[in-house]
């Protein structure tokens, strides 16, 4: 499916949709290639994250929903360091899970 979210997984991905490694450009480049730019300024990327994260509060309406508190965290960890040691903390956790899930499996 190509578009605006291309849901195969490439040889880098780690366990979800997500590169094995991001950095802040890393995950500038990882958003824009699936055409969805990000505002230029930080303020603007604040406000957005910030926006997502608001909108995540209302998850019993039907189009905003929990789905966007994760979102709104990876947009914050663009400029944020505290939220992106929180961001590349979790990311740990949850591969070695998966390595550990995949190695059970096996």
């Amino acid at each position: 499916m190509s578009g605006f979210w291309r849901w195969e997984r490439s040889s880098e991905a780690g366990p979800g949709l997500l590169p094995a490694s991001l950095d802040a450009s890393g995950l500038s480049e990882w958003i824009r290639a699936r055409k969805a730019n990000l505002p230029q300024t930080r303020l603007g990327r604040t406000l957005l994250g910030l926006a997502f994260m608001f909108g995540g509060i209302f998850s019993f309406l039907p189009v905003l929903g929990i789905w966007m508190l994760p979102l709104g965290l990876v947009i914050l960890s663009v400029d944020w360091a505290f939220v992106r040691r929180w961001r590349r903390q979790a990311e740990v956790k949850l591969t070695r899970w998966w390595k550990a899930r995949q190695a059970a499996r096996a």
